[in-house]
């Protein structure tokens, strides 16, 4: 798993965000999966919001997407499937 000192000296890790669209009347994206790259959950949560609550960009903010699972990724890197996907969709 990549790893590496923050300036606090706690270790970052990968972490993958995925949420769901709250309105499946908003013409958006029914799921969003993005990553950040911090030393616990709570930080990559914070970083995720931070990033896209701001400005017309606001994403989570407005409550047109509410985050649904926050995971560390796997030490070969690779996105965790999505539950919630049908079976044999791509992500």
């Amino acid at each position: 798993m990549e790893q590496s000192a923050g300036r606090d000296g706690q270790e970052k890790r990968n972490y993958q965000i995925v949420a769901h669209r709250v309105d499946d009347a908003h013409p958006g994206a029914a799921r969003l999966t993005t990553y950040a790259f911090a030393s616990s959950v709570e930080e990559a949560l914070r970083l995720t919001r931070n990033k896209y609550e701001r400005g017309e960009r606001s994403l989570y903010g407005v409550g047109l997407y509410r985050i649904v699972r926050v995971e560390e990724l796997a030490e070969d890197l690779t996105p965790l499937p999505d539950p919630a996907a049908p079976a044999g969709v791509p992500e």
